[in-house]
């Protein structure tokens, strides 16, 4: 219900947002969240599907067709990342770029594109992250 008012408020806005909810497992939790995802992003409300690591974001490409996205180590060259299967990753240019913002770029609210976009590690848990990145 909450999800539906939500896509009904952003109707011919660019509205987005991110998820990190279970979707590629035969559950029924994972099967309804799977639909949830792809009826929102076809209403026109762009929910990014969270990957855990460039291999899962290429199995999420295949089972999803939705956006994804990624956390890399803070430390990541963001220049030349693909994923094994050679989809380009674009580092947030919010976390680039000086004076770069989320309501200028609207990178993330693009259904429809051909890479994943990553976010370095950040945050007052970067350096946890970046632990557990590294395993």
């Amino acid at each position: 219900q909450a999800l539906t008012q939500l896509v009904n408020a952003n109707m011919g806005k660019r509205g987005f947002t991110y998820t990190h909810y279970p979707v590629t497992g035969p559950s029924h939790r994972d099967w309804h969240n799977r639909e949830w995802i792809k009826w929102a992003n076809e209403m026109g409300f762009t929910i990014n599907i969270s990957a855990e690591s460039l291999e899962q974001a290429d199995k999420l490409c295949h089972s999803m067709g939705a956006p994804i996205t990624i956390v890399l180590p803070s430390g990541t060259n963001p220049k030349g990342i693909k994923t094994p299967e050679g989809r380009p990753v674009i580092m947030c240019p919010a976390t680039q770029t000086e004076g770069m913002t989320c309501s200028k770029c609207k990178m993330c609210a693009k259904r429809d594109r051909k890479f994943i976009i990553a976010f370095p590690a950040h945050g007052f848990r970067k350096s946890q992250i970046d632990k557990e990145l590294s395993k």
